[in-house]
């Protein structure tokens, strides 16, 4: 029993959680105040309120002519100023997945960082640069930040010796536009 209640302590001094029916003498028993809720803030932009959303971006992915499987969601964070988009190519051999942030307001630089995973027998990498505002902006032009994941994944799977083609259209953008 003995070893039951010190693994009780160390679960309670870990996680300050009084569920596991142990507490030190005189601790105090914890109230947890409500979070506040995050409200979404309407913005000037494209992207309308926008308060971390997620969802698919259809898009189509060719790997040496022929069509390949990829799945590629994106997610909206800090306010709508954090984009980021992830591609995953499952297909038995390839097993590559590419993830891009892109970050920035209106007063500061875009900064990107692409992530790359597989394929593979190839090392992951991953590279950050810096763009000026109005060549790639994530607040107002999510679509351009769309192309620039695009490029990125014909261009890392180019280097790995893979011919790749990434179609995307329309509905694509819609998803990743409508946030009303």
């Amino acid at each position: 029993m003995a070893y039951l209640s010190f693994w009780k302590a160390c679960i309670y001094l870990a996680t300050g959680d009084p569920a596991f029916g142990w507490k030190p003498a005189g601790a105090a028993t914890r109230t947890r105040r409500p979070r506040p809720r995050v409200a979404a803030v309407r913005r000037a932009t494209v992207t309308g309120l926008v308060a971390n959303r997620r969802g698919d971006i259809p898009l189509t992915v060719a790997i040496d002519d022929r069509p390949c499987e990829a799945h590629t969601t994106y997610a909206w964070s800090g306010g709508g100023f954090v984009l980021t988009l992830s591609t995953v190519l499952p297909e038995r051999g390839l097993a590559a997945e590419l993830i891009s942030t892109y970050i920035g307001h209106t007063d500061t630089p875009t900064i990107t960082t692409h992530l790359m995973l597989g394929p593979v027998g190839q090392p992951a990498s991953i590279a950050t640069a810096e763009h000026a505002h109005d060549d790639l902006d994530p607040v107002e032009s999510a679509r351009e930040c769309a192309y620039d994941h695009a490029r990125e994944l014909i261009e890392r799977l180019h280097a790995a010796g893979r011919h790749v083609t990434v179609q995307l259209g329309e509905p694509s953008f819609a998803q990743l536009e409508h946030t009303g």
